[in-house]
């Protein structure tokens, strides 16, 4: 793995960045790379596909540097932050690879908002690549509100939100006011890509073209792919390969680096604005991405695998805020990255060996891999020393804690945090959206709603309804009521085994392992846990074994920054203060 990690600069908060260095065989480029991140959703369903071009670029010759711009990502929060920060990051990146790594001129990499970022920053000489760029802020801020974006936060104020990131209104202002025209400086070559769907935008090419070298425009209709949901993501190839050979042919200059140590990057921070002393660091675990957040003299740690496919950052940067809050009481986290994941693959040697999987196989969620992955932090964590364990997980990674804990070799107990898992019994084909035994409890409760609602009655006696959808309805759900009764009449008289679910909670409970569910409240797995019937999940909550929670207002990812915040004071008041000496 050629890739380093790290964080750069500590005066306003720390920019986090990943650096992907050319191997020793690799003929250096004197030219060096800055992929800078698009803004909200769009930076982690776009992370697969970037940290692709960088592998490419990388084995291609060309150090490239990634940065997580200051309030997204690892990086930390700062004061203020916002587009001047954010100029400042891709600075901080800049300095970097001329300072440190030795090379003479910068390519810049802006996506969608971030290609207006990369033009406002754009020194004299460097190269661009464009990919989909916004044509303005204000275009992107009006795309976030049209897809839903607004909310209101605690106090009751709207707000705008994606991906984690809150726009408030000081931020959007300075957003909108982004203008590609802002910068009027000679700049080097440029690749425009555009979307094949749509029409191009000839006044960003023409504003574009007056102060390039060159302008060199095509088209991709790989965007939409290599922007869906994490699970669903493509590496578009076709893009990558255009990216790199458009860098050969304007930037291949070959040079011997000079390159030496930068004192203002350390792959360990400490984080500002916390109570007392927290680090976070960059580890590996054999083969696996980890950042371990620490807290002076802490005997307690929360590991947590992938929400998803999203990498360790977490949906909605889920994983970084929950982390960050729970060191300033005391206990550590480690947020890692399954082995198909995020940035435990090695893609730049797939690279470099003309062979690169984009199949969904790829980013699976749930990996047979998982459980040694999982074990591997386990065994680490012991090592440390670490007196008390937890793992924890959204989804996904929900499902690989409780997944694990239930094998009869694992060496318990673990106290297992597990937000919204979609299903306790995963199988090769089942599908990564909503699983097939959610659907009757679904309908069923589409018709106890309707029959609480005196519209739907009237329609019953006007003839505007499917009696005989109906009555199969009725005579199902009452059929349900009737089995499932005589189900857990057997079970209790010892005629007949309880469902493979309520054995797993037994059987975990019996370890004196401890779990704590945390779903939204009309999240499927909620119903699913509930069909381990009422009898054992009151005595496993009555034992202090089991404890649920539920989050009125959340959707699976907790994409809202007021039931986040929610969901992280339970799950803090519920696993204690190490500090206070409370669990």
């Amino acid at each position: 793995m050629t890739q380093q990690s790290f964080w750069i600069g500590r005066e306003g908060g720390a920019t986090f960045a990943h650096l992907h260095l050319p191997e020793g065989h690799i003929e250096q480029r004197s030219t060096g790379v800055i992929i800078v991140p698009s803004l909200g959703h769009e930076y982690t369903h776009g992370y697969r596909a970037l940290r692709a071009l960088a592998c490419a670029a990388a084995a291609a010759g060309y150090f490239v540097i990634r940065p997580d711009l200051r309030g997204t990502g690892n990086s930390t929060e700062g004061a203020n932050v916002g587009v001047a920060t954010w100029l400042e990051d891709i600075q901080r990146a800049r300095s970097y690879l001329l300072q440190t790594c030795g090379v003479t001129g910068v390519v810049l990499v802006g996506v969608r908002a971030s290609a207006l970022l990369v033009l406002v920053s754009c020194q004299a000489e460097e190269g661009i690549i464009l990919w989909n760029p916004c044509s303005s802020g204000r275009s992107f801020i009006r795309e976030l509100k049209v897809l839903g974006k607004i909310d209101s936060d605690a106090s009751g104020q709207p707000v705008l939100e994606s991906g984690g990131l809150v726009f408030d209104g000081p931020l959007q202002q300075a957003i909108e006011g982004l203008q590609v025209r802002d910068n009027q400086s000679r700049i080097g070559h440029v690749l425009l890509m555009e979307r094949a769907d749509r029409s191009a935008d000839l006044t960003l090419a023409n504003s574009i073209r007056q102060r390039a070298a060159s302008l060199q425009s095509a088209t991709s209709d790989e965007f939409v792919s290599a922007f869906r949901e994490p699970h669903n993501t493509r590496i578009p190839l076709k893009f990558i390969e255009s990216a790199v050979q458009w860098l050969f042919s304007k930037y291949p200059d070959v040079e011997v680096l000079n390159t030496k140590v930068d004192e203002t990057s350390s792959p360990s921070t400490e984080l500002p604005g916390v109570v007392s002393s927290v680090t976070e660091s960059v580890l590996r675990i054999n083969t696996l991405f980890a950042i371990l957040t620490h807290a002076v003299d802490s005997k307690s740690i929360v590991l947590m695998s992938n929400g998803g496919s999203a990498h360790h950052v977490g949906p909605n940067r889920l994983y970084v805020d929950l982390a960050r809050t729970l060191s300033e009481r005391g206990i550590d986290c480690l947020r890692y990255d399954l082995a198909n994941l995020g940035d435990s693959v090695d893609l730049q040697t797939q690279f470099e060996s003309g062979g690169v999987d984009p199949t969904q196989e790829a980013i699976t969620p749930y990996p047979d891999s998982a459980g040694g992955d999982i074990q591997s932090t386990l065994s680490w964590a012991r090592q440390q020393g670490y007196s008390r364990i937890l793992m924890a997980g959204l989804c996904a990674g929900a499902y690989a804690a409780f997944d694990l804990a239930r094998q009869p070799d694992v060496s318990l107990p673990i106290e297992l945090i597990l937000i919204n898992p979609l299903t306790f019994q995963w199988r090769e084909g089942m599908s990564l959206e909503i699983p097939s035994e959610y659907s009757n409890l679904q309908q069923a409760k589409a018709y106890q709603s309707a029959s609480r609602d005196w519209q739907h009655w009237k329609r019953l006696f006007t003839g505007d309804i499917d009696y005989l959808l109906l009555i199969q309805h009725l005579f199902g759900s009452i059929t349900s009521r009737l089995m499932k009764r005589s189900r857990e009449l057997a079970q209790v008289l010892g005629l007949r085994e309880p469902p493979l679910i309520t054995q797993d909670l037994l059987r975990i409970a019996a370890s004196g392992s401890r779990l704590r569910f945390y779903f939204a409240e009309r999240d499927p797995g909620l119903d699913i846990l509930r069909t381990a019937g009422n009898r054992c999940l009151s005595l496993l909550s009555m034992n202090k074994m089991l404890q649920i929670r539920t989050f009125k207002g959340a959707d699976h990812t907790f994409k809202r920054v007021r039931e986040r915040d929610e969901l992280i004071r339970a799950i803090v008041e519920d696993i204690g203060d190490e500090r206070a000496g409370t669990t």
